[in-house]
């Protein structure tokens, strides 16, 4: 099993149960798509359908949406939507077997950052997109109004990474996102950030929303007194620095849409 199938397979029964974080930014990665009515769509890394669902609306009964992912308890829960426009597949993107130029646009909510060989699901995404075909993907972004407490929760979080042996390719972000994208043959369109402020609660409350996506690798990976250690002091972060002392995330994901080339 994978490194990501493992992850988000402990998750998944309270991934984005609440808040619906990732719901929200499905449905604002959907309206950036801008997918038609009657068109077909590929989920890459559905989760629990927080982008099939608005993209199923979106494409409506004449449209089609295969939503895949590595998670099979993931693919489990979107089984249970049963709608007779949506292929559900547990599949890794870089060995999908869909066939060539199947799909018109393709749209992946924060997924492609943590995959281990983004080249590869590339490859596949290009090769199953029709010509001039879309990708549309999100990936994780600083709210403005909250630099402080992210620069320091990015120290705590380097500080306790550091006590692996070593820290998995899937969670070492990759930099030059556009010169893979290009050398895949696909070219930036458009590109936007969308600030969100999303009521969790209080600090407590956010370090457990953390724990319920695929954030939460690093305390699965630590020592159990190193888990408690990072805890404490992120808490203790949201406290001091945070702009509302963590009673909001606050995030501003990057959208970026692209283009097969």
């Amino acid at each position: 099993m994978s490194f990501n199938a493992d992850l988000f397979d402990r998750t998944a029964s309270e991934y984005d149960e609440w808040p619906p974080f990732f719901r929200i930014l499905g449905a604002k990665l959907v309206e950036f798509a801008n997918l038609s009515v009657g068109v077909s769509a590929l989920d890459i890394g559905a989760g629990k359908g927080a982008v099939t669902l608005p993209a199923l609306a979106a494409v409506g009964p004449l449209g089609h949406v295969t939503a895949i992912d590595v998670s099979e308890r993931m693919v489990q829960h979107l089984r249970g939507y049963d709608r007779p426009n949506l292929n559900v597949l547990h599949q890794d993107i870089t060995e999908t077997t869909l066939p060539d130029a199947s799909h018109d646009h393709a749209v992946s909510g924060f997924t492609l950052h943590i995959l281990k060989d983004l080249t590869q699901a590339l490859v596949q995404i290009h090769r199953v997109l029709k010509d001039h075909g879309t990708l549309s993907w999100s990936r994780p972004g600083g709210h403005p109004d909250a630099s402080e407490w992210e620069n320091s929760y990015g120290r705590i979080y380097e500080t306790f990474a550091g006590h692996l042996p070593r820290v998995p390719s899937e969670m070492a972000d990759e930099s030059d996102y556009e010169g893979l994208f290009q050398a895949a043959g696909f070219d930036v369109c458009e590109q936007i950030t969308v600030p969100v402020r999303i009521p969790v609660g209080g600090a407590e409350e956010y370090w457990a929303w953390t724990q319920t996506h695929g954030a939460r690798w690093l305390s699965d990976q630590l020592s159990a007194d190193d888990a408690a250690d990072f805890k404490n002091a992120v808490v203790d972060s949201l406290l001091k620095s945070h702009p509302t002392q963590g009673c909001d995330i606050m995030v501003a994901p990057l959208l970026t849409k692209l283009r097969r080339s």
